[in-house]
């Protein structure tokens, strides 16, 4: 085991890469499968999944999971081989190849901040699969709080600082994605560009801060009104921009539609401030019903926004073409 330990100590200084090293410690252990999940927060029900070695489902995607959320209040490793609890029911680590499983609490600083799993398609040693764990436990801990903090830098990178939506550039990155998996699976998606009609007005009459405050309850607005699965950024210093996936031409306008409305009904009280009432000029199209790259598509969308603030604003235009 002390060959192993120098091993990954040699990669971790050599050369950091977090998937490296964790197939390293899946094919050092004799594992099928690893995954390792990590809650949102402390106590929550609420995980992503920051690696599989299957490649399912996508890095770092958030979703409830009651397994995970029972074993963080374990501080040491377990082996499971009967699975008939509820808790491993709806599990989609569980499936009829699986013997074993190795539950594997990361502890760091004190306190489990993880929950590594270890597949095994067979289980004939599992006294010394223990041992080993047990020795490299704090490896591993170390290992994966270095890893929550690069993505924790990561993802505030890509996170607007004054609305706390994610940012243009994870706009971007994220409209890629769904393009090529659209693309690709024959799917469709539909995106908006909101624009908060004359946004100046409000930043000469009462200042930035008021202008400010403003665009921080429009985002809180925008988040609580679209789906979880929607992604909603801010794109530019008045513009917002919406990723719905799988909506199609007989549904985003009426979204969009929604939306418009919505703002116009609501009053924003600025704290030691006035209360405002505002309007948006919105650009919906869908994918592929304008078969277009995804530059062009934002191009078309920039277009529209421009129609409806030619026409005087507070409307929605519907691109199909």
């Amino acid at each position: 085991m002390g060959n192993m330990i120098e091993d990954l100590s040699k990669k971790v200084l050599e050369r950091y890469d977090f998937g490296d090293i964790m197939t390293f410690v899946m094919e050092s252990f004799g594992a099928n499968r690893l995954i390792l999940r990590v809650p949102v927060h402390e106590e929550s029900e609420i995980f992503k999944t920051i690696y599989d070695s299957e490649g399912k489902g996508p890095v770092l995607e958030e979703k409830r999971d009651v397994l995970s959320a029972y074993y963080l209040s374990y501080d040491k490793p377990l082996f499971i081989a009967n699975f008939k609890k509820d808790i491993f029911s709806h599990s989609d680590i569980i499936d009829d190849g699986v013997k074993g499983i190795e539950v594997v609490p990361i502890v760091f600083s004190g306190r489990v901040v993880g929950i590594m799993y270890m597949v095994f398609y067979s289980h004939d040693k599992v006294e010394e699969l223990k041992v080993k764990i047990e020795e490299i436990l704090p490896f591993l801990g170390l290992i994966v709080a270095y890893r929550l903090k690069e993505l924790e830098l990561s993802e505030s990178a890509l996170l607007d600082k004054l609305t706390n939506l994610p940012s243009s550039t994870y706009f971007w990155q994220r409209l890629d994605e769904e393009f090529k998996r659209a693309k690709r699976y024959s799917r469709k998606f539909s995106l908006m560009l909101i624009d908060i009609d004359d946004l100046k007005k409000v930043n000469e009459t009462y200042g930035h801060r008021t202008c400010d405050m403003l665009l921080r309850k429009f985002a809180e607005l925008a988040r609580s009104h679209f789906r979880r699965t929607d992604i909603v950024a801010r794109f530019g210093g008045d513009e917002f921009a919406v990723i719905l996936p799988e909506t199609g031409m007989q549904n985003i306008y009426q979204v969009a539609e929604g939306f418009r409305l919505r703002v116009m009904s609501t009053t924003f009280e600025i704290e030691f401030g006035p209360r405002l009432n505002i309007t948006v000029s919105v650009a919906a199209i869908c994918y592929p019903t304008v078969y277009l790259e995804p530059d062009a598509l934002v191009e078309k969308l920039l277009e529209g926004i421009k129609e409806a603030k030619e026409e005087g604003g507070n409307r929605t235009v519907l691109i199909k073409q």
